[in-house]
């Protein structure tokens, strides 16, 4: 690529030439804030005239998620993105493994039969043009085996494309958002969450785990060892739920992303419930639960926990201890036990002989009492109560 010269240069890459070094330092003040990478993308967004940009770490075989800082793209296209295996088809992504590191590289400028491209691929239909996205520049941090992190900014049809002098100059910028990430890991790693909540996990009697800000388990209690133990198809990887199922894998770990996202102020969701059906063993529920940091800055206290229930485990399948909590007669009490055990209405209905439109009527009542307005809150809110989860747990007596 031969070199553009300063007075070559448009008024946005003169913008971004005037603040590097403000831009620059801004990237490592970051490092061990929450807020990492968000605040320097909100100012290269304003410089160079961008719509978006995202830093992430994935896995190029399972297309896992280790790492994620996307700024100004909706976690509902994070989702279409990785669910859709849309990155198989990403000619840009292939381009950028294959080619020289160290350098941008964009759809406009570097890729053949760019029109026919952005009119008929599956990544522009499902993923790009909903978002208004034309053209993406892109480049590679770093590779470790199957793991790659890279950078990539998009811009829209108004914005028009990436010239030669735009890239060059935001080439200058990947040895320091290499370093940044760099720093920024180890500070996790060296920060850990804070131990009053690897005393608190010892209180809960259901199987849980913390993840840290890299969607990893960071800390878990006994419950937990013992359900990995009596189930030899679920385990943790680097971290990470291993099910044997890539595409599993993927959407487990986009939940777990969702909610250590949420816990930092870059997402909004509250409690969320995951049915997860192994290929080996019984299904099991994961309730995800965002942690707020202390100030909403600290990344060593930005996480999720996440707890998991089974059928058979007891403390799931008998919500005795609930009935006089919600007032729940037994026959209520039997259908949301049901629920637990991964039971929908029809085969209820079928098991007990009973019509579905009874128990249908009877869900409503449910949920009423519980102050819950569907079957995957209902199940979340029976699933987190302190009765099931704290052994010592006392329920108050009937009135």
């Amino acid at each position: 690529m031969a070199e553009v010269k300063l007075s070559q240069q448009g008024p946005r890459s003169r913008r971004l030439l005037a603040a590097e070094s403000e831009l620059i330092a801004s990237l490592y003040a970051s490092v061990a804030t929450a807020d990492f990478f968000m605040d320097f993308m909100a100012r290269l967004c304003e410089l160079l005239d961008l719509r978006s940009g995202t830093l992430g770490i994935s896995n190029r075989v399972t297309q896992e998620i280790k790492g994620g800082w996307p700024y100004r793209i909706e976690p509902e296209y994070l989702g279409i993105y990785i669910a859709g295996n849309l990155a198989s088809g990403d000619r840009l992504l292939e381009h950028v493994l294959e080619a020289p590191p160290g350098r941008f590289y964009c759809t406009n400028l570097h890729l053949d039969n760019v029109d026919d491209y952005q009119r008929n691929s599956e990544l522009y239909r499902r993923w790009a043009i909903p978002q208004g996205i034309h053209d993406v520049a892109m480049a590679l941090l770093q590779r470790e085996g199957e793991w790659v992190s890279f950078v990539a900014m998009q811009r829209s049809v108004e914005q028009g494309g990436f010239s030669e002098g735009e890239c060059q100059l935001l080439n200058r910028l990947l040895p320091h958002l290499r370093r940044a990430l760099q720093m920024h890991r180890y500070f996790i790693d060296t920060q850990g969450q804070q131990q009053s909540l690897g005393e608190w996990l010892s209180l809960i009697r259901v199987p849980v785990l913390l993840f840290n800000e890299h969607f990893e388990a960071s800390d878990r209690n006994r419950a937990a060892d013992q359900f990995f133990a009596r189930n030899p198809g679920v385990s943790l990887v680097d971290g990470r739920f291993d099910l044997a199922d890539p595409t599993l894998n993927s959407e487990v770990g986009f939940r777990v992303m969702e909610a250590v996202k949420t816990s930092i102020g870059q997402h909004s969701s509250e409690l969320g419930l995951q049915v997860v059906r192994p290929l080996a063993g019984e299904p099991f529920h994961l309730v995800l639960m965002p942690l707020a940091g202390r100030d909403g800055q600290s990344v060593a206290g930005a996480g999720a926990v996440v707890f998991i229930h089974q059928a058979g485990d007891g403390y799931a399948d008998d919500l005795s201890a609930l009935a006089t909590h919600y007032a729940l007669t037994p026959s209520e009490q039997r259908l949301c036990e049901g629920l637990l055990r991964g039971h929908n209405l029809k085969q209820m209905a079928e098991a007990s002989g009973r019509r579905h439109e009874t128990l249908r009527s009877q869900l409503k009542d449910v949920f009423a009492k519980t102050a819950t307005r569907s079957q995957a809150e209902l199940v979340t809110t029976l699933l987190t109560h302190p009765a099931l989860l704290f052994a010592d747990f006392a329920a108050p007596p009937a009135n």
